[in-house]
């Protein structure tokens, strides 16, 4: 990989995690960066799975030293995330390169409008009253661990701004049931990418040191103005890079 190339890769991990440890959605600037550098979709993918579980981590450690949060559900849900996670890198591993392009670039771009939309997106918290349901949330970590594998994008704030809806949490309890289940399904993901032989491991090494740099220094700080800036710039380089991706496929 050229050096502006491995520069731009490690600028965008490094963001993405710094924007995701507060409210999600690292992979929506992470893989567009990729494909734009010219890594294949699912090499994108699995490496991208790889280098989230130390990342996640990273800001995960931080959130369980600091947020008191019950862990009573946290078990069944890990369970059903991790079933979701083998069936979507099984997808990712058997699906046609060219299909799995367009299939993220086109969700890519479905979650660029709906950030658009909601410009506040898990910068509030908000306050509840419904009370849990642990069958729909199995559910729910099913499904959503299923669309990580795939592609991942934004899968933080969706949970984050679930767990607040459904489960009454607050977002920093949020943040830290979000960023242990993302650990955890990454890790299973990922034996079924390492299985697979998919995975660039330099590439991944550089990713990690920049992502647990990222994601750590974003859980120490409030990054208001920079989540805005980031917004916009993910929101930029996203619609670019599918448009370009879907120009290429339908040329």
């Amino acid at each position: 990989m050229e050096t502006l190339n491995l520069l731009l890769l490690v600028v965008a991990t490094f963001f993405g995690n710094l924007y995701a440890s507060s409210v999600g959605g690292a992979s929506l600037l992470i893989l567009p960066v990729m494909f734009l550098v010219g890594i294949p979709a699912n090499i994108a993918v699995a490496t991208n799975r790889l280098h989230r579980i130390f990342a996640s981590g990273a800001s995960c450690l931080k959130y369980m030293k600091s947020v008191k949060t019950e862990m009573k559900n946290l078990l069944i849900y890990s369970v059903f995330s991790i079933i979701g996670a083998i069936i979507g890198a099984v997808i990712v591993v058997n699906l046609n390169k060219d299909i799995l392009k367009l299939v993220i670039s086109i969700v890519l771009l479905i979650l660029c409008v709906f950030f658009l939309i909601k410009k506040d997106l898990g910068l509030k918290e908000k306050k509840v009253t419904k009370k849990s349901n642990p069958v729909m949330s199995s559910m729910i970590m099913l499904l959503v661990a299923v669309y990580r594998s795939i592609v991942g994008s934004a899968t933080g704030s969706f949970l984050r701004m679930y767990f607040v809806i459904k489960e009454n949490l607050s977002f920093l309890q949020a943040a830290t049931y979000s960023t242990l289940i993302a650990v955890i399904s990454n890790v299973f993901a990922t034996v079924v990418f390492i299985a697979a032989g998919i995975i660039d491991y330099r590439i991944a090494l550089i990713m990690i040191v920049s992502g647990c740099a990222g994601s750590y220094l974003g859980a120490h700080i409030a990054i208001k103005k920079g989540n805005r800036f980031v917004r916009k710039l993910f929101l930029i380089v996203v619609v670019l890079t599918c448009i370009k991706l879907i120009w290429e496929l339908v040329l």
